[in-house]
């Protein structure tokens, strides 16, 4: 009897520390976070958002699980920020024009009229100070934390219309939907403006809401349909050279999260940033040819109207600037990092 006592206190022994194994294995903290994105479902940017969260849930072994959602599906697109920062949403993808109700600043975070391609505004972002100036708009009275990630986008499209556009005369009484800094030049311009979002883009072109409107480059229209509806297409990257937007997360959130984790986060969505812009780049150049053939005419905005757009943007970015220190902080920063990469690559 005394043996086998014996020989089963060496069997407990021996079990142990798989026992212990176990038990850690099953009590290993999963964090679970809801995030959303600006673009709807079906289109090929939600689509890219969520191959990031993919790609975090993979590289976290499990440890972090991230929920995607696309533009509505908890809040509104373009009340992303507030629901972060209440903490409905854990993190976004997020366009800061649609900030632009908090700080007349923000769009400068996702892009400036005539400004900088989407490389230099990219790595304005990262390298130059764009982040930190951002965080610094934010600021503590929001629950908001600005990480160094960000989705890459190439030129929008100019304008999509069912007029069209021959002189800044068919600018003038125009209603146009548009979201960013542009939407100011074009009321300089005449035109009329309005916020609509994008899942509500189709039927208010079909119905003669809006006479045009600006969202994405032609793949992402027409990914939701936005290329059955319209007539004209003009395209040039001067109304928006590049769309660049941030991933924001609840900061109580963010700083609960260890540090392995922060950075999968952030890398995650860096790399699928450039592996999306080639993607998309092919993408428009079929995007194209299918415009073509619905019947859609396609060309590049009159010059004059390109040449009072830049005239007008530099006006009001320079009024701002002057009226503003932190805004003036901000555009200087732009200012300087393209005059540095121009000095460098524009000589070559």
């Amino acid at each position: 009897m005394r043996v086998v006592k014996i020989m089963f206190i060496i069997m407990v022994l021996i079990m142990m520390p798989f026992a212990l194994c176990a038990g850690g294995a099953q009590e290993k903290e999963v964090i679970t976070w809801v995030g959303q994105c600006q673009f709807g479902a079906g289109s090929i940017e939600y689509d890219s958002f969520k191959r990031a969260c993919d790609l975090i849930n993979l590289q976290s072994a499990g440890r972090l699980v991230v929920k995607p959602n696309s533009a509505g599906s908890i809040v509104a697109g373009t009340k992303q920020f507030d629901a972060v920062d209440s903490g409905t949403l854990d993190f976004a993808l997020d366009t800061s024009a649609y900030w632009r109700d908090k700080w007349l600043v923000a769009p400068l975070f996702d892009m400036e009229v005539a400004g900088m391609s989407a490389a230099e505004q990219y790595l304005w972002l990262l390298e130059g100070g764009g982040v930190e100036l951002a965080r610094e708009m934010v600021g503590d009275k929001y629950n908001v934390y600005i990480t160094k990630a960000a989705s890459l986008y190439p030129p929008e499209i100019f304008l999509s219309t069912n007029k069209p556009i021959n002189s800044l005369n068919d600018i003038k009484g125009m209603k146009i939907r548009t979201a960013g800094d542009d939407g100011e030049v074009f009321s300089r311009m005449g035109a009329s403006l309005t916020m609509i979002p994008g899942g509500e883009l189709y039927e208010a072109i079909s119905r003669g809401t809006i006479d045009a409107f600006q969202f994405m480059s032609p793949a992402g229209d027409a990914s939701i349909g936005l290329d059955e509806v319209v007539k004209y297409l003009y395209l040039s990257p001067v109304r928006q050279p590049c769309s660049v937007s941030l991933i924001i997360v609840n900061k109580s959130k963010w700083e609960k999260l260890p540090a392995d984790l922060q950075e999968i986060v952030q890398t995650s969505f860096l790399s699928e940033a450039w592996h999306f812009y080639g993607r998309i780049a092919q993408a428009d150049a079929e995007a194209i040819q299918g415009y073509k053939s619905r019947g859609v005419k396609i060309s590049q905005p009159p010059k004059e109207v390109e040449d009072e757009m830049k005239k007008l943007a530099e006006e009001m970015y320079k009024k701002r600037a002057a009226e503003d220190p932190f805004y003036a902080k901000v555009y200087e920063s732009r200012q300087n990092w393209k005059v540095i990469i121009d000095s460098v690559y524009n000589k070559l």
